[in-house]
């Protein structure tokens, strides 16, 4: 047994994860009568003495709970550890941190992710239930560096990959955990296929962090009821506006956005404001989204949508950053509102929040 068990920062997500360990653990002692301990596989590295009595605090906790802890911050697959026992990997975050910037080898980064997957398989095929921690780091827009892009995009990866493989799938939010893939994941499957088939009525949006895996289902869900499989694409980062009006998928429509706020002339549609007025920036990016959005429901109306969530996190101080922020977020609801499904991606997972059978 695999489960996988993400949230964000203070979500609760490690307490549950060893909460499932303990609950393990009694089920074992009443089966089998017998006391065998549970092994902690811990990733942080101590860099300073605080970060070195922090860990020491943790694991005399742990070791109260019948926990023994392997220090493994890179290369989990050396670690060792009984046949059939009970394991507890936190975090892949800072796993896929320490792989991709360790000093002791030449690009790092290149195969992190190949080092990564194969440690946890190694340590999935030896436990008998494992348990492993992971977090979210996807759900604002942030500013960030190409070097931290690339961090996210390495654990938005792992994670799915994770997720596709975990016999469970648990999202953690305030302290209160979401399953969102089921141990029975094959009648699962089937039941959500067959759903699926019978949601071809208006656009479908999907929404979910960066690095979801939101464009992949997008392009699964857009051929599914096509005989040809051939489809056109919009993408926000990189297409005019216009080729959104007649692609099966349109992807980004968060960059869509803030390419408006940026220069709302560039999406060649007229509002009620003059062209080239460069009063009221903000007034003509939302009328031009809405009339954008209006257009696409109009002429694209079985269209696949993916957006960012990008409302998370500390509201910008840039204004034009909070005003890609509202609007993004007003965009969703509205498509939301006109859209036959709605699905949230997470891990790789979609989860239906609107359509079919709830």
């Amino acid at each position: 047994m695999m489960i996988l068990v993400n949230g964000g920062s203070s979500s609760g997500k490690s307490a549950f994860a060893e909460s499932l360990i303990l609950e393990q653990d009694k089920r074992e002692r009443a089966e089998e009568n017998k006391t065998c301990p549970s092994w902690y596989l811990a990733t942080m590295i101590a860099w300073d003495e605080e970060c070195r009595e922090r860990i020491r605090k943790h694991r005399n906790i742990r070791a109260e709970k019948n926990f023994r802890t392997i220090e493994c911050p890179v290369d989990l697959e050396t670690a060792e550890i009984p046949a059939g026992s009970r394991c507890l990997l936190e975090c892949v975050s800072n796993l896929a941190a320490n792989e991709m910037y360790r000093g002791d080898m030449k690009n790092p980064e290149e195969h992190a992710k190949e080092r990564i997957l194969a440690g946890i398989e190694k340590v999935r095929r030896k436990s008998g239930f494992f348990v492993i921690v992971t977090n979210d780091v996807s759900g604002d827009q942030g500013a960030y560096s190409e070097e931290t892009e690339e961090y996210r995009n390495l654990l938005g990866e792992i994670n799915i990959a994770l997720a596709g493989e975990a016999d469970e799938v648990y999202e953690v939010l305030c302290g209160i955990p979401v399953k969102i893939k089921t141990a029975e994941k094959n009648t699962a499957q089937r039941e959500d296929k067959e759903k699926m088939e019978h949601m071809t009525d208006g656009i479908t949006l999907i929404t979910g962090g960066a690095h979801q895996g939101k464009a992949e289902f997008a392009m699964k869900r857009a051929v599914e009821n096509r005989e040809d499989r051939f489809i056109c694409a919009a993408d926000g980062e990189k297409t005019r506006f216009a080729d959104a009006f007649n692609a099966e998928v349109i992807l980004n429509l968060h960059i869509y956005i803030r390419r408006m706020i940026k220069d709302p002339d560039e999406s060649g549609l007229r509002t009620e404001y003059p062209a080239g007025n460069e009063e009221n920036c903000g007034d003509r990016a939302e009328a031009c989204m809405y009339r954008f959005l209006d257009e696409i429901l109009e002429k694209n109306p079985a269209a696949v949508i993916t957006c960012d969530e990008i409302g998370c996190g500390i509201v910008p101080v840039d204004a034009d950053d909070r005003l890609w922020r509202e609007m993004t977020g007003d965009a969703c609801q509205y498509l939301a509102a006109r859209a036959g499904t709605v699905f949230r991606v997470v891990c790789g997972i979609p989860v239906l929040l609107k359509g079919g059978e709830q």
